[in-house]
């Protein structure tokens, strides 16, 4: 489960309400349209892509008078209100989230490199399939040129949402690793894209194969990456092995008798225990430790653990260095750790250390 889920649905939504506002004529869809951007930023800042799309949109298709609709203006503000909460959140934490996805994403963008460029092309092509990905790479550039050709809203409509996702973040990419869901977005209505231009005369006869292969090739690519039997051995297989590292703990917490907490190193190794252990407990991550964790920072409670038992678990994929010597700091007395090795089909993955770390000292008294 990611943010980008429920991003993808309002995202949609806005698609729609956007295309019956804009191309149908239909003023109360603005409102449709409104409430789809406030939930799709309530998913996930990358919501900024709806208003760049229909920016983009506005001016080229000279839809001026879209900005005179008092309805477009109320339907910002009600996304604007739908968002509130984030704001006020930001406001009352320091803006954490907004320098998180702003000033330190800028910070962290490197110099200018094609070993990273190409990174991005050979990820986003294995993970969207070679011939998906060519397709819609393809209804982009076709859908440009119909537009420069004719005056079809419809195809200038849907390739104005594609451009600020494609061209963006390929031009990032030259600079900073691109995730392989970043551009999900931009696939989704290339897709869309490519469908309606199958239905075009002129450009008909592009499409019609390329849609029916990427189905099959994208199958036997999942199944290549993430189906256990047949899974790639690579580090990037980040399903393999949640279900036996749960049981290992399980285990160890029955052997060693009486209460025991959980934690993991990094939020992606507590966020996989919270939701594989029976009953789904809290889980603790690096605020634990007196580490930066994220949103384990905000959830984090010292008070409630002082002097608890904890199993703590690190993923080799995420060192922590002198990982004794650190949790020494922070527990009375910590065991050595038992490991589990983690395997894909015939390749290895990772391997997990847990170590059982006796009464916690909290981050004020470790010392």
């Amino acid at each position: 489960m990611l943010p980008d889920s429920p991003l993808l649905f309002f995202y949609v939504l806005a698609l729609f309400f956007g295309y019956r506002a804009t191309i149908e004529g239909d003023e109360r869809s603005w409102y449709g349209f409104g409430a789809a951007v406030g939930f799709a930023f309530l998913s996930k800042y990358s919501a900024v892509l709806i208003l760049g799309g229909m920016g983009l949109f506005i001016l080229l298709s000279n839809g001026w008078r879209v900005l005179s609709s008092l309805h477009f203006w109320l339907s910002l503000l009600l996304a604007g209100i739908i968002f509130l909460p984030v704001v006020i959140w930001n406001a009352q934490h320091h803006w954490a989230s907004f320098l998180f996805q702003s000033s330190r994403r800028a910070g962290e963008l490197g110099n200018f490199s094609f070993y990273n460029f190409g990174r991005y092309v050979i990820t986003q092509v294995l993970v969207l399939s070679p011939v998906l990905w060519l397709t819609n790479w393809k209804a982009f550039i076709v859908g440009i040129k119909v537009c420069f050709r004719k005056k079809d809203r419809l195809i200038l409509y849907l390739t104005s949402w594609v451009l600020p996702c494609f061209a963006g973040f390929t031009i990032i990419s030259f600079f900073y690793w691109v995730k392989l869901n970043w551009l999900w977005l931009g696939y989704l209505v290339a897709t869309v894209l490519g469908i309606v231009l199958a239905f075009q005369k002129n450009v008909k006869s592009l499409f019609k194969l390329e849609l029916v292969g990427a189905c099959a090739t994208t199958l036997v690519l999942v199944l290549f990456l993430f189906y256990q039997p047949f899974a790639a051995n690579w580090s990037g297989n980040s399903l393999a092995g949640w279900k036996e590292l749960v049981r290992k703990v399980w285990q160890m917490a029955n052997e060693r008798g009486g209460k025991w907490e959980v934690g993991g190193y990094e939020y992606k190794t507590a966020s996989e225990l919270a939701f594989y252990l029976p009953n789904q407990p809290e889980t603790y991550s690096n605020a634990l430790i007196g580490q930066p964790g994220l949103q384990y920072d905000y959830w984090f409670d010292q008070s409630k653990v002082i002097g608890r038992n904890f199993l703590f678990v690190i993923d080799r994929r995420y060192r922590l260095n002198d990982a004794p010597g650190v949790l020494k700091g922070f527990f009375e007395k910590v065991e050595e750790a038992d490991s589990l090795v983690v395997k894909s089909g015939r390749g290895y993955v990772t391997t997990f250390y847990i170590y059982p770390c006796y009464s916690y000292k909290g981050l004020n008294l470790k010392r």
